[in-house]
């Protein structure tokens, strides 16, 4: 992400190749966000993740996501009493519910920790799920392996 710069002077999430191809992904206007700050987490699905320092509804700055499609979507706008302003980079637990923090608002003015579920996070199972999973695919592959051979 570009703090400044991109087609309104407001930011811009890009992506950059192994070949040195520069392609912007998204611009900020100011009602959708503005001067990106922080790193920018991905879901599975390749959706991305990131917070703007100013911008949104109130100007104290948004959490937003970013589909590969390109669709950019405000998720939250900060006003002060919920936070205001923030910096750091996004994390995301197990439900898909995103997490982060601002510099200032919130009840005394200090920053806030935040979180929001139903983004659109998408989660990867854990690898024991996943294990799981496929050691019941193998019983049942077995399981009507064995059902054909005693019935024959």
């Amino acid at each position: 992400m570009t703090y400044g710069g991109g087609a309104f002077g407001a930011g811009n999430v890009f992506s950059l190749t192994k070949g040195g191809m520069l392609t912007t992904l998204a611009s900020f206007n100011g009602a959708n966000g503005a001067n990106p700050y922080g790193g920018l987490i991905a879901d599975p699905s390749g959706t991305l993740y990131g917070t703007t320092y100013y911008g949104g509804t109130s100007g104290s700055g948004t959490v937003f996501s970013l589909t590969s499609g390109g669709t950019l979507t405000t998720l939250a706008s900060f006003n002060g009493s919920n936070g205001a302003n923030p910096e750091g980079s996004l994390i995301a637990d197990a439900s898909g519910t995103v997490y982060g923090t601002t510099t200032a608002g919130g009840a005394f003015g200090g920053g806030t920790v935040f979180s929001l579920s139903d983004t659109g996070f998408a989660v990867v199972p854990e690898p024991g799920s996943w294990a799981m999973l496929m050691a019941g695919f193998g019983l049942i592959g077995a399981a009507a392996r064995r059902q054909r051979r005693v019935a024959t």
